[in-house]
């Protein structure tokens, strides 16, 4: 929710599980009555769990943690059942990746931040890189604060999305196009060599990104609307290569207007972008609200 690119760089985050959707791993001999969501096409459908079990088992920080021999003899008769849309930025990977986990997971959960490398480690799969963050709310099923030191703190929120004023409400917006996470987490980090590009965006994204996270952490948006303002406008300067052109025309018409406010969702690219209104009756598209 906060930090999707910038946790892998030093800056804060904040996510939230997003408990309308779901994902879970079950035998594709199970009775019809077992499985209540729908198998999508990709991912859902034709997923390869032996690949999988292959690529896990070069982690060492997976060694002697998940039940290798189990899940080699139940590889080809697996089937991922879930309903959350594939390359949108709702973590669909980090929550098949918490399944998997917890289907296999030796002896007890070790702490958060173990739990965090060792999820990470498994949805690296999917992604070539992973904060870990997206499995770890999903395994959890909690709000998760991560300091810019990487300290991790579970936190019991009530009200999951904080607004400014009882008009406001945040949102998803879809750009009705998938995105290759893999390719833009690989551009950020390209973009992150350059030292002048550090200074001027970076940092002061990362700076964003921790006063926000820590107002969420507190269930409070008092304060932070210019703060959100900025990360949107900031974002759609110098992200404009994760932003289809069609979101990028609305993201910037609303940020003149004070329409709404949108960021980035996941990797961004495409899928969904998740958005903050101040008076939700202003919003003139029809979106997906939280």
């Amino acid at each position: 929710m906060l930090g999707e690119h910038t946790v892998l760089h030093g800056s804060a985050a904040y996510a939230v599980p997003l408990r309308r959707y779901t994902a879970r791993i079950a035998s594709l001999n199970s009775s019809p009555e077992v499985h209540q969501l729908p198998i999508k096409e990709g991912i859902h459908a034709n997923f390869d769990f032996e690949k999988w079990l292959a690529f896990a088992k070069t982690s060492e920080i997976l060694a002697d943690k998940l039940d290798f021999d189990r899940w080699e003899r139940e590889a080809t008769e697996l089937g991922v059942y879930a309903d959350i849309p594939i390359g949108y930025g709702l973590g669909s990977s980090g929550a098949i990746t918490a399944e998997a986990y917890r289907r296999y997971l030796i002896g007890e959960v070790p702490n958060p931040t173990l739990l965090r490398k060792q999820l990470g480690a498994l949805e690296c799969f999917f992604h070539g890189k992973s904060s870990g963050l997206d499995p770890l709310v999903s395994f959890l099923n909690k709000a998760v604060y991560i300091s810019p030191t990487g300290g991790i703190e579970v936190v019991e929120v009530t009200e999951t999305f904080p607004v400014a004023s009882p008009r406001g409400g945040w949102f998803l917006l879809d750009s009705g196009q998938p995105r290759a996470g893999k390719d833009a987490i690989t551009r950020f980090g390209e973009s992150c060599k350059n030292e002048q590009w550090k200074r001027d965006v970076l940092l002061p994204m990362n700076e964003l990104v921790e006063t926000l996270a820590k107002g969420f952490k507190s269930e409070s948006m008092i304060g932070l609307t210019p703060k959100l303002k900025a990360l949107c406008s900031l974002q759609l300067t110098e992200l404009a290569f994760l932003i289809p052109m069609h979101i990028a025309t609305l993201w910037k018409a609303w940020l003149q207007e004070d329409v709404a406010y949108l960021k980035l969702c996941g990797a961004g690219g495409g899928g969904f972008f998740l958005g903050y209104a101040p008076d939700k009756s202003r919003l003139p598209v029809e979106v997906i609200w939280l």
